[in-house]
């Protein structure tokens, strides 16, 4: 997909040009809620801060800001990367919300790692197209739209299905508990993954990912998108992306069951509502803030994850033994304690139930469904709780880079659901 050019965002200014406003700018950032727990994030963005406008190496910021020893090889350790890719989503999440009405703009373009400095005129529309876009483009919160073409589109449901059907019930006796529950109603199943809202401008060959608009309906309603028409025409919807970790996480799910002879049907959430489901019991697979669906399911449920603050999970009414949110925790340059959501819930349809797999990044609680050792956890707390048929749950995973590689997992808190049909 082919990016807006940078060649002329303005670069950072010169010191001894409101020096004052763009340090107090600057701690305007790190004092805020958004970076209040993210130790080393802080640190990059101090660092890339104080060499603005400087030709500075991946190598430097390796070993200068997120202390790497001498031999730091940027071609095998994508630690750099990993940090920068989410320092950028933290400071779109930063002017989502606290940062929303200020008129400066630290930004990281694409593809490399150092800090610009953009100005917005307020009530002011750009001069021209060509130095407009860059800005829109940075404003508009292009957050991981490198995700992953669908792969899931490479999936022949037709083979899935043809040596043994939609699987049998001897089959599925021989499930761990977790998957005898979700699948003692003898009901088939569909995957969905979601493919999060872009709107895309056909005549500037630009797609944008406003990431507080999960449907097409309700771009109308953001100032930026609004703003986006009135200089590029009207957009496009266009959802044929999926994220990368909620594609790894299909794939999963998709062979562990396969190997317990359960078959899945798979498909995205473009088209998706609970009742298109029909009489099957339904799987959602989706990252926290990029699917309405998963808000519209999650809207009344203990454990949520609210707009703008998509590494945390809200609990609504905590009991007298529970946290009132499940916070992301760095406990390293490159480690991090997720939290996630697993629900079992009733479908639409009296007697079909829907699983939601939830949260900053999802492969991680497909792991926990899909693996053993912590299924057996996961097993042994919904037996605490009484073996609800329907219920949700907390897990905390700890995971290193673009959270597919899992260390461990351990299920923080579990509710029961009471059904309505």
């Amino acid at each position: 997909m082919t990016q807006p050019s940078l060649a002329d965002v303005p670069k950072a200014e010169p010191k001894a040009a409101g020096e004052a406003e763009l340090e107090e700018h600057l701690q305007l950032i790190l004092n805020s809620a958004v970076f209040e727990k993210t130790g080393t994030l802080r640190t990059l963005l101090t660092y890339l801060w104080e060499h603005r406008g400087q030709s500075i190496s991946e190598y430097a910021v390796a070993t200068e800001a997120l202390g790497k020893k001498s031999d730091f090889e940027p071609k095998i350790d994508a630690s750099v990367r990993v940090r920068i890719s989410r320092l950028r989503q933290k400071l779109d999440e930063f002017y989502q919300g606290a940062g929303l009405e200020t008129e400066i703009r630290y930004t990281i373009p694409l593809g490399g790692h150092d800090l610009r400095v953009v100005r917005l005129a307020r009530g002011k529309e750009p001069a021209s197209p060509k130095t407009q876009r860059p800005v829109v483009a940075m404003l508009a919160g292009l957050v991981a739209i490198l995700a992953l073409v669908c792969g899931l589109a490479l999936l022949d449901n037709h083979r899935l299905r043809q040596s043994q059907g939609e699987g049998t019930a001897t089959a599925r006796q021989a499930l761990p508990p977790f998957w005898q529950n979700f699948f003692s109603n003898g009901k088939p199943a569909s995957l969905f993954v979601s493919t999060p809202t872009f709107f895309e401008f056909p005549g500037n060959n630009i797609k944008v990912r406003e990431t507080t608009v999960n449907d097409f309906a309700s771009g109308a309603s953001s100032p930026l998108l609004q703003w986006l028409t009135r200089q590029w025409g009207q957009p496009k919807l266009l959802q044929n992306y999926t994220v990368a970790s909620d594609t790894f996480a299909a794939l999963r799910l998709v062979q562990y069951l396969q190997n317990k002879n359960v078959q899945l049907s798979v498909g995205g959430t473009a088209e998706l509502s609970v009742e298109s489901a029909g009489d099957r019991n339904m799987i959602l697979i989706g990252v926290a803030g990029t699917c309405r669906q998963v808000n519209e399911l999650l809207s009344t449920a203990p454990f949520y994850v609210k707009d703008g603050a998509t590494h945390t999970v809200q609990n609504r009414n905590p009991l007298p033994d529970e946290p009132a949110k499940f916070d992301m925790v760095e406990e390293s340059t490159f480690r991090s304690v997720v939290p996630g959501i697993i629900a079992v819930l009733p479908g639409s349809v009296p007697g079909t139930r829907l699983l939601v797999l939830t949260g900053f990044y999802t492969y991680p609680l497909v792991y926990s469904l899909a693996t053993p050792s912590p299924l057996a956890a996961v097993d042994a707390a919904w037996k605490k709780a009484g073996s609800p048929r329907y219920f949700e749950a907390v897990l905390n995973s700890v995971v290193e880079a673009s959270g597919t590689s899992v260390l461990r997992t351990s299920v923080a808190a579990i509710r029961t659901i009471e059904a309505k049909n």
